[in-house]
């Protein structure tokens, strides 16, 4: 399971239980820059790299649990994520659910390397700790992405990570290295899809699924009333879409 942007293993924490009551190994993954992975000056935010630790994470897995292929299952930004990880791994990839996300393309361009400058991740760490770095401001952010107001322990969960040290110049770093890996469309087309999506999305509207729907293999599941974050305010429904189908 892989989150979204300023999300991390936090996101799915009304999603586990169910999967493992229906005999799943779930793994989680705060991905650099997020969570409480790495956000030193020197980690590797390069999105190829994030790839491969996956890559690697999940192979010291299948040695001892004589696992090859797993369901990979990414919110948000976390469907570019898997998206890419299966144009590379196809081999390790039994299927791709999409939460409102989904494989954009992306371009790397070398006006990117301006994130680098240090008096900008000075500044983002800075604005971060005494602009943003509250319930207030977590709250209002999340009742916008769930299309209802957010409670004081999930701002907290989303919050807590962002405490670390070099969180706000980890996250420039981040967009600094992306858009190295790429996706394949002929090779996520080729595997069984299932898309995820809160009708009243406003961070990405339905519209924007709308050209992903009628791909080959692919399955689709609206829900009403959910906005950015099914997972999260609408755990049952999701639960049930993604035990259905991976069964």
């Amino acid at each position: 399971m892989i989150h979204g942007f300023s999300g991390s293993s936090f996101s799915f924490r009304n999603n586990i239980d169910s999967l493992v009551n229906h005999h799943a190994l779930v793994v989680t993954i705060d991905m650099p820059a997020f969570g409480y992975s790495d956000k030193s000056k020197n980690g590797n935010y390069n999105d190829s790299n994030k790839i491969n630790g996956i890559h690697f994470l999940l192979q010291q897995i299948n040695n001892h649990c004589n696992s090859n292929k797993w369901h990979l299952v990414g919110h948000s930004m976390g469907g570019i994520t898997i998206g890419q990880f299966a144009s590379k791994y196809s081999e390790q990839t039994q299927s791709l659910i999409f939460i409102d996300g989904l494989p954009f393309s992306q371009t790397h361009s070398s006006l990117q390397s301006l994130a680098l400058y240090p008096p900008l991740l000075k500044w983002a760490d800075v604005v971060l700790e005494h602009r943003f770095l509250n319930i207030q401001s977590f709250q209002e952010l999340l009742s916008s992405a769930y299309s209802e107001t957010a409670n004081e322990e999930s701002a907290i969960g989303y919050m807590s990570p962002f405490e670390t040290k070099n969180s706000g110049s980890a996250i420039f770093r981040m967009a600094a290295h992306s858009a190295y890996a790429n996706t394949n469309d002929s090779i996520i087309n080729s595997i069984p899809k299932l898309i995820i999506w809160g009708k009243n999305d406003q961070w990405i509207p339905i519209t924007n699924a709308s050209p992903y729907l009628n791909k080959p293999y692919t399955q689709s599941f609206i829900i009403e009333d959910a906005g950015h974050c099914p997972m999260e305010t609408q755990p049952q429904k999701v639960n049930k879409a993604i035990t259905d189908f991976i069964s």
